[in-house]
């Protein structure tokens, strides 16, 4: 199998597998195989595999074509040699080895008289050739009456192989220079890398195929190609605070840049829904809880990249699924509690006790499958395979988030009752300064419970940012 290795003998190796026929390199977006290297140009060569033996032309490269110090127009490359794309050196392996074509060198004389057929090596050389690997699969040529044909079921196979555009294989995990950082999220560490855009990413920004007979894949989301694991020192830093050094900056959070004028915009868009009135007003009241889950997820999203200011708002794409996810998940994780209670109001004999664990358990679980769900962005995350055993990896952190979920959303519940008492007031009294107070105190309290709202999901992110290794997800 014909196959070029460019930065051969280098921690950044990666391997092209040629096809049938012609494939062009270079730096512009409609070669078979890009390289973004400075030196390399936006069409610089082709390379021509036929019946085995590969051909090179240089396409008017602007740093040239060289072997060996020696810049060529066009040229046979047989297996082991390296060729230079202006400093990149590319070996080529695989192939089979021939002699010479009639235009090879670059420097062509004008004067030189016309060349001589180029005289066939010797029948016998070609018979003690060295034979393939048998787990190889090797396309053999029908053109040589002293290679064996290709067997008549493999054709089909071949010629779709022949069609196929090249193939990219790495070598080897990619030593990332010091100080990378993902594309995305300047904070995070880069684990992938994309040969064809030479961009690096984190686990959040990589689409994850599962593969049935091996490892997952890893593709970039830009144009597809699989990505290359990326090895990095992790780097200390004297300032890198843990899980509890990070929990008191979870209450300015939400009023760091513009996050009051995006707190401001939800209350707006999730108090005006409530508002509605008619036959649409569930409609509009999913779209809101669609997007208010949309911005939750943002905030656990940009949390995890290790974001220290407020996300920008999402788009108003997808609300009803955002919506079926949040619905689904809450759903899920209070399946027995509701079962309980309903078979209690059908006369079934239900201790009150039971109902109370199961509603304990099921607000011990809600935490971590919502975060579960936010980060793997399906419903199907709320797994116990799942949530189970990332609560058990993190025991004491989780405990401490949960305590602090249940106190925020307590005092939420507590100033809701306050502030419909307040907005009652509002609609009885005579008195225009009380009328006006009482709707002062509602709206205030408005966003409050959307910021603190904000503050439980940030604890959320810390959780995930500071124990990810643990909870492995990714």
């Amino acid at each position: 199998m014909a196959h070029v290795t460019i930065n051969p003998d280098n921690p950044n190796a990666w391997m092209v597998i040629l096809k049938e026929g012609e494939t062009t390199f270079g730096r512009a977006e409609d070669n078979d195989v890009r390289v973004e290297e400075g030196g390399v140009s936006s069409h610089h060569c082709r390379v021509s595999l036929n019946q085995g033996v590969v051909t090179i032309t240089d396409l008017n490269s602007t740093n040239g074509t060289s072997i060996n110090g020696t810049r060529i127009t066009q040229t046979v490359w047989n297996p082991g040699q390296v060729i230079h794309l202006g400093s990149m050196p590319v070996r080529l392996e695989g192939a089979r080895a021939a002699a010479s074509l009639p235009s090879v060198a670059a420097p062509v004389m004008a004067t030189a008289a016309p060349a001589s057929p180029p005289i066939p090596p010797p029948m016998q050389a070609a018979a003690p050739a060295a034979a393939p690997k048998p787990q190889m699969k090797l396309r053999i040529s029908g053109g040589s009456s002293h290679a064996p044909a290709a067997p008549a079921a493999e054709a089909p196979a071949a010629e779709a192989a022949a069609e196929a555009p090249p193939t990219v294989f790495h070598t080897e995990p990619m030593i990332a220079p010091s100080g990378t950082r993902c594309k995305a999220h300047q904070k995070s560490l880069p684990r992938w890398h994309c040969p064809r855009c030479q961009k690096f990413f984190c686990d959040l920004c990589v689409t994850v195929r599962p593969s049935h007979t091996g490892p997952a894949h890893h593709l970039c989301r830009a144009c597809g190609v699989e990505c290359q694991p990326v090895q990095t020192q992790q780097e200390v830093d004297a300032g890198e605070r843990g899980f509890f050094a990070r929990l008191p900056g979870a209450f300015i959070y939400p009023l760091k840049g513009l996050g009051v004028l995006i707190l401001i915009f939800i209350t707006i868009v999730f108090v005006g829904s409530s508002m509605m009135r008619g036959m649409f007003s569930f409609i509009f009241q999913a779209m809101a809880t669609g997007y208010l889950f949309l911005f939750m997820q943002n905030i656990i999203h940009c949390s995890a990249a290790g974001d220290e200011d407020m996300p920008s708002l999402p788009d108003f794409s997808g609300l009803l699924s955002a919506f079926l996810t949040f619905i689904g998940t809450i759903a899920i994780c209070f399946v027995l509690p509701l079962g309980l209670l309903i078979a209690k109001l059908c006369n079934v004999e239900i201790p009150a006790s039971a109902i109370i664990a199961t509603v304990f358990l099921s607000l011990l679980y809600f935490p971590m499958a919502f975060l579960s769900v936010a980060m793997n962005d399906s419903v199907m995350a709320v797994n116990p395979l799942i949530v189970v055993p990332a609560i058990l990896k993190v025991p004491m952190e989780y405990l401490v988030t949960t305590i602090l979920l249940c106190a925020v959303f307590g005092l939420r519940i507590w100033g809701d009752k306050f502030a419909s008492a307040a907005g009652d007031g509002a609609l009885s009294t005579t008195e225009m300064s009380t009328m006006f107070m009482a709707i002062g105190i509602k709206m205030v309290w408005s966003v409050t419970s959307i910021y603190l709202l904000t503050v439980s999901i940030r604890f959320l992110g810390i959780l995930y940012l500071t124990q990810k290794e643990k909870l492995g997800w990714f």
